[in-house]
């Protein structure tokens, strides 16, 4: 029988509550018919991504797959509906199969898979960024009728009004408000009729066998071509901070990211996507970090500039 691991089980329940207990003790039992429906062997879960999703190695006649399965909640619907739109496309994962009712998604297995985070260690800020930067050019879609996506501004609305209302919020307040003004200028100068993956980091991009990057794990969020950069200007900071400083890692990155838009847009972007962030995680119990917060301080000083 397939297993759901210890850390899934107690996120999901803590997550879900009692729908999430009753997915649980059906859900061995559902992977088994899933498994026999589409003929996969099940090999070891990944232990790392998010704890309420596991993410099984699997293959078929030979051919390595993974399998995405957690919870039925609607990032896991819009997920799969953006690798629906993403068939054929180059530069994307590939799927091949999808159920709701488990909650499962079977792709392509990307090989040998290492991250932009892992080659980040060997490669300047200049080189890698300029890489990602093709890789983001490539990646949005028009949106279609009928699309049932967030869009990024209600992701926004949702989380500052949340955050708003937390007491650790404190010094955050003040980012909120200027970020809400941008949102509301931006909304009058860019087109929104966007499809974004949404959470395109350092993690999310793998190698692939054929010598090229491709983009994983979308979240599906609608909104201008511009907010697809946002994510990756502000993410893994730690990585290089014992070689250059903060201030030096943003404006290479940035600087590198820079094509058909400019550097204070991306910046822009990059100040919009880390407030929305830090308000994710106070909403979510955790503590805003020290170094968190001054990389937000120093993004508005720039904007400033």
């Amino acid at each position: 029988m397939v297993m759901i691991p210890e850390r899934t089980m107690l996120a999901v329940a803590r997550e879900f509550g009692e729908a999430g207990k009753e997915w649980l003790e059906l859900q061995p039992g559902r992977l088994a018919e899933l498994g026999e429906r589409w003929q996969l062997s099940f090999e070891e879960p990944f232990d790392n991504g998010l704890p309420i999703n596991v993410v099984f190695r699997v293959s078929r006649d030979n051919q390595p797959l993974i399998l995405k399965t957690g919870f039925p909640h609607p990032e896991m619907f819009t997920e799969m509906a953006v690798l629906a739109r993403w068939q054929n496309r180059p530069g994307c994962v590939q799927l091949v199969d999808s159920d709701e009712k488990v909650g499962a998604v079977l792709m392509e297995r990307v090989i040998p898979g290492a991250s932009m985070r892992m080659l980040a260690q060997s490669r300047s800020e200049d080189s890698v960024s300029s890489q990602v930067r093709h890789l983001i050019e490539k990646t949005p879609l028009r949106t279609s009728d009928g699309d049932n996506f967030p869009t990024y501004r209600d992701w926004c609305s949702l989380a500052f009004a949340e955050c708003s209302q937390n007491q650790d919020a404190g010094a955050l307040l003040v980012h909120i408000a200027r970020v809400e003004t941008i949102l509301a200028k931006a909304a009058k100068r860019y087109e929104s009729g966007w499809l974004l993956h949404g959470d395109l980091h350092h993690d999310n991009i793998l190698l692939h066998d054929s010598g090229d990057y491709v983009v994983v794990d979308p979240k599906g969020v609608i909104g201008p071509r511009l907010f697809e950069y946002g994510r990756f200007v502000h993410n893994f900071f730690e990585d290089r901070r014992h070689s250059l400083s903060v201030e030096s890692i943003l404006t290479q990155r940035i600087a590198a990211l820079q094509g058909e838009y400019s550097e204070d847009e991306i910046l822009m972007v990059g100040y919009v996507d880390l407030v929305l962030a830090s308000c994710w995680s106070l909403n979510g119990g955790q503590k805003l970090e020290t170094e968190t917060f001054e990389l937000i301080e120093l993004m508005s000083v720039l904007l400033n500039a």
